[in-house]
């Protein structure tokens, strides 16, 4: 025999916490725990890093990560368990773009995206 509320309601049931940003209803559960599980796995990575740190470069992309996990997460309305997955699958992908932007990759970019900067400056003959 369940109890019921005032409401009618049962009150063991338990009904998610829900948020609204920028006229956006979210479940606040999965979106921490894919939040954290993003913090968690940048920072593991970056500690192991045996490398010298570029520590600007590594707060864009688990910034980065952590803004996709949680679009991720609030677009597919996950649970707890998938969010979490999520939240660690984008948190390793950080690990590939920083291996591209430091490594041959990245140096091409830049030296394209300085080039491209440089024909803007110029006026067309």
């Amino acid at each position: 025999m369940s109890r019921v509320g005032a409401a009618g309601a049962a009150t063991g049931a338990s009904v998610p916490v829900v948020w609204d940003f920028l006229g956006y209803h979210f479940e606040a559960g999965p979106l921490i725990v894919a939040i954290c599980a993003t913090l968690m796995t940048r920072l593991i990575v970056s500690l192991n890093t045996p490398t010298r740190p570029k520590v600007l470069l590594d707060v864009a992309v688990t910034m980065l990560s952590v803004l996709v996990s949680a679009l991720w997460v609030q677009a597919n309305a996950l649970a707890l368990l998938p969010a979490g997955l999520s939240g660690i699958g984008f948190g390793t992908m950080g690990i590939t773009i920083i291996t591209l932007a430091k490594g041959p990759a990245g140096t091409a970019l830049k030296a394209a995206f300085r080039a491209f900067l440089g024909s803007m400056n110029t006026p067309p003959k």
